[in-house]
């Protein structure tokens, strides 16, 4: 009852646009580097990320129908920038049809070998924030993660939730060479996420925070959700800032 964050990642060292393999994926398949749903979801943002990046757009049998859409916003920059580039389609999302491949291609303008990132989230329904209060707690990790792809890092938390039940809302992930995260929810297969920012004192997009996306997901207070992490590069320095309400 939420949406399912996706990455691909390539280093490319061609012109011209080129597909990008599909980080392994443990929810959805991965086939021939592809994402492979197993139903219809429906594409709510997409992010995409390299220093040399000029275009991206979408192939899937779905796409090529019409035409391969574009995606017009890129962050062309080596990480995350302060309030990224992304492209919204939260008022009419993107239909990806389950059972057929999908993958994102990127023109890299440079030619060079240099790291290409897009992210996708992928929604299986929505369901509005109810009206009231929305805390933020934060918490820091030393788990090491391993380059482009997802890493569960363990997460301590700066304070404890009274006993109760709680939807998480929003949230940040900031680590130098973080690119996006995840959460993990007991019970719930969909993990959505977000794109991280590289210092404290950035900000990722609106979307992410307070809401944007709608409830990601219902927890116990004596198990919070944890989170997965996609860094360009190993790290063990991580920061996790949580939005939630009290549900019960």
């Amino acid at each position: 009852m939420t949406y399912h964050t996706v990455a691909f990642f390539e280093n490319m060292s061609t012109t011209g646009f080129e597909g990008v393999n599909a980080v392994q994926d443990t929810i959805l398949n991965t086939v021939n580097n592809r994402i492979l749903p197993g139903s219809n979801y429906g594409l709510i943002y997409v992010y995409v990320n390299s220093a040399d990046v000029s275009l991206a757009r979408l192939d899937s049998p779905q796409s090529r129908a019409v035409v391969l859409p574009l995606f017009p916003e890129v962050d062309q920059n080596s990480g995350p920038s302060s309030d990224p580039n992304i492209n919204d389609y939260r008022q009419n999302p993107f239909t990806i049809r389950g059972l057929e491949e999908f993958q994102p291609q990127i023109d890299n303008v440079s030619g060079g070998p240099s790291d290409q990132f897009v992210i996708m989230g992928l929604q299986e329904s929505f369901q509005p924030v109810p009206a009231g209060e929305i805390w933020t707690m934060h918490g820091t990790s030393t788990t090491s993660t391993n380059a482009a792809e997802w890493t569960t890092i363990t997460i301590s938390w700066s304070d404890e939730l009274p006993a109760g039940s709680w939807a998480l809302v929003g949230g940040l992930a900031q680590s130098t060479t973080g690119i996006a995260y995840r959460w993990v929810l007991e019970g719930q297969d969909l993990r959505p996420g977000g794109v991280c920012t590289t210092s404290l004192a950035n900000r990722t997009a609106d979307m992410f925070y307070g809401g944007g996306l709608g409830v990601l997901g219902k927890f116990q207070a004596w198990n919070p959700p944890r989170i997965q992490m996609l860094e360009s590069s190993a790290s063990s320095d991580i920061n996790v800032f949580m939005q939630f309400m009290r549900i019960g």
